[in-house]
């Protein structure tokens, strides 16, 4: 069932990819307000590094897509 859900979705598994790394982004954004709008130092802190944490997984993500377009580049 899912299977035939991906199949079914026209955009590529890549772009599904870009997307999810720039939500991941977009989630840092808010995290990063959070943390700056945060009265209690330990919930700023938290906070912080969920952005980070978040940023951290968008990079891995755009790396991983990087290195994976340029292996088919050579195939």
């Amino acid at each position: 069932m899912i299977n035939e859900e991906i199949n079914r979705d026209p955009r590529s598994s890549v772009q599904m990819e870009m997307d999810s790394a720039a939500q991941l982004r977009r989630e840092a954004v808010k995290a990063r307000a959070l943390a700056d709008a945060a009265f209690g130092e330990v919930q700023r802190r938290e906070l912080a590094e969920v952005a980070t944490m978040l940023e951290r997984e968008a990079e891995a993500l755009e790396r991983a897509l990087a290195s994976q377009r340029c292996a088919t580049d050579f195939t």
